[in-house]
């Protein structure tokens, strides 16, 4: 697994049916805890599902394996550590201690059979072949063998220890014994039970280490130095109030129960606090943190009222300030920092060491902002701080309420100057976008002023004439004079004449203008009386009579108050419903229609015959609509309470399950999912039904199309997460794509 969960104030495990508490690893199964009245209550399997440990509710324990130990002491003899010379036997001191000494004694209490050779030296036994004896066989020393060692009836000595198997009705070795294999019918008792093979016994009764590749004991199993090892487990079957326990030196640890009421599994610390309970009933409780260094998966919610420490990450415990986003503190702590905004959101001081790329909204930052290399952003730059670069500052458009400092800035499409002008030149465009700094004529003029070339005034003052005479100001072009202001009381005080003398536009002084051609005016256009005109434009119109002209075109508001014929449409005077919209009537007449929409308003029918493309927050349609052109939606359809999205996820990797639709859950009953997954030429479609009953139970199926190629590795599961249900897949290799059309009912 490759994610890793640490809970250090304990944890509480409540819950019922088949599976109470489970612990599963990329491979299989590995500890699972059964609320079950038959079969087994507490089971532990290899990766490949064999059964390793297992307590039954019969109250019965099975271990598959061996067990070892390091030393031995069997009833109160302490067996040596070190190996002694070839052939020698153990010996006793005759205060418990045991060790390898020649002997020549040889004591038989029954008959014995022997089929290789038989060295008897010092106190105790060698066989260097196997060894067979119908009766008991009792040696008070050492029994040594490199075959099997084999008797009916019962072995006993201080130690017994044979390279091959080891058989007889009961074992009775103070010290310790070791074999290829150890198979009594009877009671096992000794310090320590090493073997290489398999162990099994009626019962067994070590005060030392057991090891052995795998142990079957149909009795009872006490350890007290509490070695289990090998790779079959240990398998333990028993009756009575306790089936199975583990104490140590400060009091009881572990305790498996054979009960229908209270605790079948205990788990208590050195100073018998509880720690981790399974209840005969179903369910579990834990007393502290969780810590898994794999991962955890619940089907239900997870609460952890200690907080939550994943790997070195410590998550806060109390929500933030809506909108704000959780961010590392850089000491091992995750906190809520940010404030709402649908761009880049800085609340302090930002710094990058190298470039920022940023497309979409903009950047957006409330504190000051420095980076030693470019920043290239493609939409807006809002900052109410200092903006500072070392490399480039570029985008479509600029607003600081602080300094802006950079080695070269581009800003929408016009690139500034990077090193400063001589006192007093102004900034000019080659008409390529690019500015610079250039000396141009300077104001003010005192006398009179005659400018042959190009005239630039900048500043908020402008520019002033005062003057006497028949003519105040005149402009006069290499055809004729164009533009002449008259100091007069009569005629004509402003007149405009084309190239050819013509007259264009006159402002008389008695009163009223006269204006041959259309008007174009860039600013409001205002008149008293009636306006008519071929062609009329300008930024704002306002009239108090009639307007009417062949056409209009204006980018400000219209005032007419006697009303407004453009061409062949009479358009309306007065207002009418909020949210009503402009159509024509077809008889040239354009009135007021529709209904209130925030959106695409449509009241009655709606008919396209082209492509209709909707953006923004969508489109509403109180009537039927027909369309007979393509129909493209960026956002969801919304058919009364119904919901229509597209949702995707286009790379889906092995690390942990991740979302690939979601919709909120207290809007809808039920969800469809319709997918498709795809790696190169592996695909797979289908549709997965969901259901909930508002308590956060899910129920799923999944219909789906036989695999194009191997999709084996992507699975899909439904759930309920911060009020949406969630489609989600978990894929066992990497870079899966997963599309899907999701209906909510």
């Amino acid at each position: 697994m490759s994610n890793k969960y640490i809970i250090r104030s304990g944890a509480e495990v409540i819950g019922s049916g088949s599976s109470v508490f489970k612990v599963q690893g990329d491979l299989g199964t590995l500890i699972d805890v059964q609320d079950s009245l038959t079969g087994n209550i507490f089971s532990v399997t290899d990766s490949n599902s064999n059964s390793v440990f297992d307590v039954s509710a019969a109250g019965n324990a099975n271990l598959t394996g061996s067990l070892s130990a390091s030393a031995a002491q069997i009833a109160g003899l302490n067996y040596p550590t070190a190996d002694g010379t070839a052939g020698h036997l153990l010996k006793t001191d005759g205060n418990g201690n045991l060790s390898f000494a020649a002997d020549a004694t040889f004591p038989f209490t029954g008959d014995a059979e022997i089929s290789g050779s038989l060295i008897v030296s010092g106190s105790g036994l060698t066989v260097t072949g196997a060894y067979t004896q119908t009766g008991d066989m009792n040696v008070t020393g050492q029994i040594d063998g490199s075959g099997a060692i084999i008797a009916g009836g019962q072995l006993s000595g201080s130690s017994l220890s044979v390279i091959g198997a080891v058989e007889g009705a009961s074992a009775l070795i103070s010290g310790q014994i070791s074999g290829s294999s150890v198979s009594v019918t009877g009671a096992v008792e000794s310090a320590t039970v090493s073997a290489t093979g398999a162990i099994d016994g009626a019962s067994l009764t070590v005060s030392g280490i057991v090891s052995g590749s795998s142990a079957s004991i149909v009795g009872a199993v006490t350890a007290s130095a509490g070695l289990i090892s090998g790779s079959e487990g240990l398998e333990v079957y028993g009756s009575g109030s306790s089936v199975f326990s583990v104490t140590g030196d400060n009091g009881l640890l572990f305790d498996v129960q054979d009960s229908n009421s209270g605790n079948i599994l205990s788990v208590t610390d050195a100073s018998g606090n509880s720690i981790f309970d399974v209840a005969a009933t179903g369910g579990a409780t834990l007393t502290g943190s969780l810590n898994v260094s794999g991962s955890v998966v619940t089907e239900g919610a997870v609460t952890a009222s200690g907080g939550a420490i994943i790997g070195a990450l410590t998550f806060p415990t109390t929500d933030s300030t809506a909108g704000q986003v959780l961010a590392t503190d850089g000491n091992g702590n995750i906190i809520f920092q940010g404030g709402a905004s649908s761009v880049f959101p800085f609340v302090g001081d930002a710094q990058f060491t190298g470039s920022i790329l940023i497309s979409g909204s903009g950047i957006e930052m409330t504190g000051d902002y420095t980076q030693t290399g470019d920043m290239n952003v493609t939409g807006q730059i809002d900052a109410s701080g200092a903006i500072i670069a070392g490399g480039e500052v570029s985008g479509s458009s600029a607003k600081f309420e602080g300094a802006l400092t950079a080695s070269s800035a581009q800003l929408g499409g016009l690139t500034y100057p990077t090193t400063d002008g001589s006192a007093g030149h102004l900034l000019k465009t080659d008409g390529s976008g690019n500015l610079f700094f250039q000396a141009d004529a300077t104001f003010p003029f005192t006398g009179d002023a005659e400018i042959t070339g190009s005239l630039v005034v900048s500043g908020s003052t402008g520019i002033e004439i005062h003057g006497s005479g028949s003519s105040l100001f005149s402009v006069t072009g290499d055809t004729g004079l164009l533009l002449d202001i008259q100091d007069s009381v009569s005629g004509d005080i402003l007149s405009v004449q084309d190239a050819s003398g013509n007259a264009l536009f006159d402002v008389h002084a008695a009163g009223g203008a006269t204006l041959t051609g259309s008007l174009n005016v860039s600013g409001s256009v205002v008149a008293e009386g009636d306006l008519q005109g071929a062609a009329i434009s300008g930024d704002s119109l306002s009239v108090s009579g009639l307007l009417s002209g062949s056409s209009l075109e204006l980018s400000g508001a219209v005032t007419a108050s006697g009303g407004a014929i453009i061409g062949a449409l009479t358009f309306p005077t007065t207002d009418s419903t909020a949210g009503q919209v402009l159509a024509t009537d077809g008889n040239g007449n354009i009135i007021f229609q529709g209904g209130a929409s925030s959106v695409f308003p449509f009241v009655g029918n709606a008919v396209f015959s082209g492509s209709i493309t909707v953006s923004g927050s969508g489109l509403t349609i109180d009537g039927a609509m027909e369309h007979t052109g393509s129909y493209s939606v960026n956002g969801d359809i919304n058919i009364k309470d119904a919901n229509l999205s597209y949702q995707e996820n286009l790379d889906v990797d092995s690390a942990s399950p991740e979302v690939i639709a979601s919709l909120a859950a207290a809007d809808f009953d039920a969800m469809f999912f319709d997918f498709v997954v795809k790696k190169g030429t592996d695909l797979r479609a289908g549709t997965i039904f969901a259901v909930h009953d508002g308590s956060g139970t899910v129920r799923f199926n999944e219909v789906t199309t036989a695999d194009h190629g191997d999709t084996s590795d992507v699975s899909f599961a439904v759930e309920i997460n911060s009020g949406n249900m969630e489609l989600k897949a978990t894929v066992l290799s990497d870079d899966w794509i997963v599309k899907s059309l999701v209906r909510g009912l």
